[in-house]
């Protein structure tokens, strides 16, 4: 159940910006994914009672790899937080094409779907897989889920910067 929630607010991010999240050339420009939080507004932060320096703390604690390292997929946390930086690269990808004035939806499907394949590459791993270890540990991921407060909140956090 949880899955199909986060494929779907996966999908549903690319619909959404109103404003620039974070940039993938900025995840992979860094030495880690601790520096997340600059790009996340105090605003978004506070609705959740958390300060910039505690959702830094989240992402040093959550996000244990480098964008850039090869990605061995083998747990539903890795799963969870590929999940995380996707919805971060795709929300900054559709808030730069959507600032094109006269950009068609062809357009805007095209660089979306390039974006998509760069970030897995980036990754190293194939976007086929990450949806099958999806599929087949359904079940994994919803435990995490359940069993990881932490990182659901930091999910939330990262899904609300992206939407609003």
């Amino acid at each position: 159940m949880y899955y199909i929630i986060i494929f779907m607010l996966l999908l549903s991010t690319t619909f959404c910006i109103k404003k620039a999240p974070l940039t993938l050339e900025n995840l992979t420009s860094q030495k880690s994914v601790t520096t997340l939080t600059d790009d996340i507004s105090s605003s978004n932060t506070d609705t959740l009672n958390l300060s910039s320096q505690e959702v830094d703390q989240m992402i040093a604690n959550l996000i244990d790899f480098k964008l850039g390292d090869k990605i061995l997929l083998d747990s539903p946390k890795k799963f969870l937080q590929i999940s995380i930086l996707f919805t971060l690269a795709q929300g900054s990808n559709y808030y730069n094409i959507s600032q094109k004035k006269n950009a068609t939806d062809d357009q805007i499907n095209t660089y979306m779907n390039k974006k998509r394949e760069e970030f897995y590459k980036t990754l190293r791993i194939p976007e086929t897989e990450y949806i099958k270890y999806g599929i087949s540990h359904s079940e994994e991921i919803q435990e995490c889920l359940a069993t990881n407060e932490n990182l659901t909140q930091l999910y939330e956090i990262i899904q609300s910067q992206v939407t609003h």
